[in-house]
């Protein structure tokens, strides 16, 4: 166990173990050291990253790179643990590196800051990871942001009851990633790619709502986002033939002509939000996608209030 006095020396930056060497290079290859593993929890990690004196200046970054390596140093301890256990230190990890990736998300783009890539690489897979690992569905948003059936407010309002009941852990991996899609949808609008931006944004209004003040109003900017991006940046374009949408239907149409999916990009379950290249569509909109029967089937009350026939 660490003793209070490695955790204060002013030399913990010099340790072999912590030392980015890979990001003061040309040659960026993350490697995280066996003892590194053994010795330093996510707590550890923050507190020596908070003692790193950074600056900024007109030639740049100094020292955010080292900084960066404690980040993803944390955060490959946690990845390798079996299950991920989300908690409070897990949490506050994430949103110190988020707040790194929000305030160099324009020098990013005039700069090159390889650590930067690698960050934000690390930091979107760790959040289909926690995806995949959910026994839990997202809610439906649907492409134009219009939610019928009440806002991310009355969501919150609904479900107040359930919410105090609910394990902590599972609300932490909400928190987290919603704090993550929205962090990827604002670097992906900052750099004009509006179509990633409206996935992102979908993805963050669509997680079921914490009890954290400040998730919930990411969910919100999120919807709000989503319908502005949609409304200004792609006027010209059906809603339809976005990324996440299919344009032309499959399996589950009686229209043997249109038997087979011709995809843009990957789709998203309507049910249950997984991606895949390609997914079967409702019979009668020809729009709704869905992974399998099994979420056709649970989200129909839902889907009707909506579907009309082509």
């Amino acid at each position: 166990m660490l003793s209070p006095k490695v955790l204060q020396s002013p030399s913990i930056e010099s340790k072999t173990v912590f030392q980015p060497s890979y990001f003061s290079s040309n040659h960026y290859q993350y490697q995280l050291a066996v003892d590194a593993k053994r010795k330093y929890s996510v707590k550890d990690c923050i507190r020596l990253a908070s003692q790193v004196n950074i600056k900024h200046d007109a030639n740049g970054c100094y020292r955010c790179d080292l900084v960066a390596s404690y980040y993803m140093t944390a955060l490959k301890i946690t990845r390798e643990q079996e299950p991920i256990i989300c908690n409070q230190d897990l949490f506050q990890l994430v949103s110190e590196m988020i707040n790194l990736i929000l305030s160099h998300r324009e020098t990013s783009k005039y700069q090159s800051l390889v650590w930067f890539d690698l960050l934000t690489a690390e930091l979107w897979d760790f959040a289909k990871q926690l995806k995949e690992e959910s026994f839990e569905n997202d809610l439906y948003i649907p492409m134009d942001g219009v939610i019928k059936r009440g806002s991310v407010d009355s969501s919150v309002s609904q479900e107040s009851e359930e919410l105090e009941l609910e394990d902590e852990e599972e609300m932490f991996k909400r928190a987290i990633r919603t704090s993550i899609y929205h962090c990827r949808a604002v670097v992906c609008e900052q750099h004009k790619d509006v179509e990633q931006a409206i996935v992102y944004y979908r993805k963050c209004a669509s997680v079921r709502p914490t009890v954290f003040e400040s998730q919930q109003n990411m969910q919100k900017h999120a919807l709000t986002s989503m319908r502005r991006l949609i409304s200004s940046e792609v006027p010209s374009r059906p809603i339809s033939t976005l990324k996440t949408r299919p344009t032309w239907s499959s399996t589950y149409s009686s229209d043997s002509a249109s038997s087979s999916i011709k995809t843009l990009s990957t789709f998203i379950c309507s049910n249950c939000s997984i991606e895949k290249q390609t997914m079967p569509v409702c019979a009668k909109c020809k729009i709704q996608p869905y992974c399998s029967i099994r979420c056709m089937k649970s989200h129909k009350s839902v889907h009707e209030l909506t579907c009309s026939k082509s």
